[in-house]
C-alpha cells in the first residue's frame, strides 16, 4: 500500500495561517485528514474513510466527513488536487492541494 497523492495546505486567511492540514490518499482508496495545532500536537487526525475517482476526475471522499477534492489536468501528465477542509475543533477553513502523476 502506497501514497496516491498528499495534499498540504494551511488555514485560509492570515489569522488562520498556524493550522496546517493534510489529506492523504492512499493507493488501495482510503484516507486520512490530520492537522497540525502546534509543534508538538502535530499529525493530529481528524477524519478518514475510503475514496474514489469519479467521470470528471474529481475525488469523492467518503468517511467520518464527506469531502470533494477538484481535479485540474496540468497538461504534463500530473494532475492538481484541491480541497477544503473545515477543522471541527477550530472551525478554520484549510484549502489543501496537492499534484500526482497520471490523468484528471
Amino acid at each position: 500500500m502506497g501514497v496516491y497523492s498528499q495534499l498540504d495546505g494551511n488555514g485560509i486567511g492570515e489569522e488562520n495561517a498556524w493550522l496546517a492540514c493534510h489529506v492523504t490518499l492512499m493507493t488501495d482508496g482510503t484516507f486520512t485528514v490530520a492537522v497540525d495545532y502546534s509543534a508538538e500536537y502535530a499529525n493530529i487526525q481528524t477524519d478518514n474513510g475510503t475514496w474514489t475517482k469519479g467521470e470528471d476526475g474529481s475525488l469523492a471522499l467518503t468517511g467520518t466527513r464527506d469531502f470533494t477534492a477538484l481535479a485540474t489536468d496540468n497538461g504534463n501528465g500530473t494532475v492538481t488536487y484541491t480541497m477544503e477542509v473545515v477543522n471541527a475543533e477550530t472551525n478554520i477553513t484549510c484549502e489543501v492541494s496537492g499534484t500526482t502523476a497520471g490523468n484528471a
